[in-house]
């Protein structure tokens, strides 16, 4: 229960920094009233740390979900209910060993999948492990109880590192180098990692009545595309390189992800953000209740649709936030003027109309108090109020 309390504070405290940041973001672009075309080097900045933001909040929120505690609440429908914890300490520590956040979602809707349609998820690791039997090599010295103690344990990985051991112990003539070998492999490589977990994802498949896998497909297809994108550049930035992205050895320069980093903006990361949201809450339900899961599914999916296709533009987002920024800035210099007409018993009537109709052009705004034709301490206090202003 503690730790799940932190990782609530955690998540908080990173939805304050979001909007936070957002705020500055906000400010930068429609402060920058003299560059519609090319972003300054304050937005550019701002916008990769919301970018490596939210992927943090993905981070926490993960964290958040597994670690939910049991929950009792009342309803009017059924009384008092009782929700299971999302995960076992053994399902937290199978989602936690994966390196790769994408892998740790996927994960976690695997099991949350299996238990929400009753799936046993022992049979089909079993089943796994039957089909790579050939990978396993039993030395020929073990004798029938160590044949057995291996025979007995789940994964590939922990039956080689059981043969390593018991062959360092009992001095067998083994080839240590190529054990080693093979279970770095297994546990490090990418490729071993993603075909294992694509196999298991095909044999829950299986298992799945029409509708719930095409619901599974899609919830796999949203992580393995649109979060897996994000993580990506999430760990570019993680590494300095926020102008210039290279593959993951430094040595070859990858024009594709340098094309993602540069391109993101604060309207495509405020949709991310939503999605992001969204897809979260979905996948919780799927842990928690999952008779809601089902039930809301296409309102969930619809929303995040909504998201991924909500033709927002940044050019219009930016010109439109400039405009509003320079008629708040003549809208603030004319309020000043009516409060020190006001202050010196001025009529102030022709200032107030002018501060309604919503100046948003310099120029136009100097040209209209012109045509006032104010007597000359009249207009040394309105332009000295405007010198001022342009000077902050």
């Amino acid at each position: 229960m503690e730790i799940y309390h932190r990782h609530c504070e955690n998540l908080r405290n990173i939805e304050h920094t979001i909007e936070l940041v957002q705020s500055n973001l906000a400010y930068y672009i429609k402060s920058d009233e003299n560059n519609l075309l090319r972003d300054n080097e304050n937005v550019y900045s701002y916008t990769k740390l919301l970018s490596f933001i939210v992927v943090a909040w993905c981070e926490v929120r993960l964290l958040k979900l597994i670690y939910e505690p049991q929950k009792t609440f009342e309803t009017k429908k059924r009384g008092f209910v009782t929700e299971p914890e999302a995960f076992t300490d053994a399902e937290r520590k199978e989602i936690l060993n994966f390196e790769n956040l994408t892998h740790k979602w996927l994960k976690v809707v695997d099991i949350a999948v299996c238990k929400a349609f009753d799936i046993d998820r022992t049979a089909i690791y079993e089943n796994l492990l039957d089909s790579q039997k050939t990978d396993i090599e039993i030395p020929k010295l073990f004798t029938e109880d160590e044949k057995e103690k291996i025979n007995k344990i789940k994964t590939l990985t922990e039956k080689l590192w059981a043969i390593y051991d018991i062959c360092v112990t009992k001095g067998y003539n083994f080839d240590k180098r190529k054990l080693t070998k093979k279970i770095i492999k297994l546990e490090k490589s990418q490729e071993e990692i993603e075909t294992r977990e694509s196999l298991i994802r095909d044999k829950i498949s299986v298992k799945l009545d029409f509708i719930p896998k095409a619901m599974y497909a899609e919830l796999i297809n949203l992580i393995s595309t649109d979060l897996l994108d994000a993580f990506r550049i999430r760990n570019k930035l993680a590494h300095g390189q926020w102008k210039h992205a290279f593959e993951n050895d430094i040595k070859k320069f990858s024009q594709e992800l340098t094309d993602k980093i540069r391109v993101e903006n604060i309207v495509e990361l405020q949709d991310k953000i939503h999605f992001f949201k969204i897809l979260s809450d979905l996948i919780e339900n799927l842990c928690r209740t999952p008779q809601t899961f089902k039930d809301n599914f296409d309102s969930y999916h619809k929303k995040i649709k909504d998201c991924k296709n909500s033709g927002r533009n940044y050019n219009t987002y930016k010109q439109t936030e400039i405009l509003k920024f320079k008629r708040g800035k003549i809208k603030s210099t004319i309020n000043k003027i009516i409060n020190s007409f006001k202050t010196l018993k001025y009529d102030a009537v022709v200032f107030e109309k002018l501060y309604e109709i919503g100046i948003a052009d310099k120029n136009e705004f100097i040209k209209q108090i012109i045509e006032l034709n104010l007597d000359d301490d009249k207009k040394t206090v309105v332009f000295d109020i405007i010198n001022q202003m342009n000077n902050k």
